[in-house]
């Protein structure tokens, strides 16, 4: 008997595919929680070197044992004629499937969401030629607040006023920038 016959008898190829697929959601599912939990960066390592290690023993387990209604035994304890791998073989087509399916909506809800936004906020409102409305555009602005003499020498005070003020100055050059006024910003 070939070894890839036992291999498909014994659903390895099955079993690498489909945790190859749960993988790949389970890591992008890991992507997405991540940052809303606030996990360190090294709780998506942890989980990927896991994956990684597990994939090779998934193999070995699924090469070694056989699923049965006695139970797991030992594929070498199963005859050929008992084995069961055809409904097992279904257990798993339908593992592959379920994942299958919640890939392609998570990626079909990401690519919905990613173009109505993208549509939303790239395409310009033009007024139509009856309307003449001028839409305003928010000017960024800024104030400068006053730097405070930390020393004990009270003469300096003229110096942390003046790096205020020169930062106000150059700020104000700056177009489309509101730079607040220094009385309106320096009040005590």
């Amino acid at each position: 008997m070939s070894i890839f016959k036992e291999f498909k008898r014994r659903n390895v190829f099955k079993v690498a595919i489909a945790y190859l697929i749960v993988s790949w959601l389970l890591i992008q599912i890991v992507a997405v929680v991540s940052p809303i939990l606030e996990l360190p960066d090294v709780f998506s390592k942890m989980i990927l070197i896991l994956l990684l290690v597990g994939f090779p023993v998934s193999l070995v387990l699924a090469w070694a044992f056989e699923l049965t209604p006695e139970g797991i035994k030992r594929s070498l304890d199963v005859p050929e004629e008992h084995s069961i791998t055809h409904l097992t073989n279904r257990k798993i087509d339908f593992i592959i499937i379920g994942a299958m399916i919640m890939i392609i909506a998570g990626m079909a809800y990401e690519r919905l969401t990613l173009d109505t936004s993208a549509t939303s906020t790239s395409t310009p409102s033009t007024p139509s030629t009856t309307e003449h409305t001028v839409e305003k555009i928010p000017s960024a602005s800024i104030a400068v607040l006053p730097f405070v003499n930390m020393s004990s020498d009270t003469e300096q005070e003229y110096f942390s006023d003046g790096i205020s003020e020169e930062i106000l100055n150059v700020l104000a050059k700056i177009p489309n920038l509101h730079v607040t006024s220094r009385s309106s910003a320096f009040l005590l």
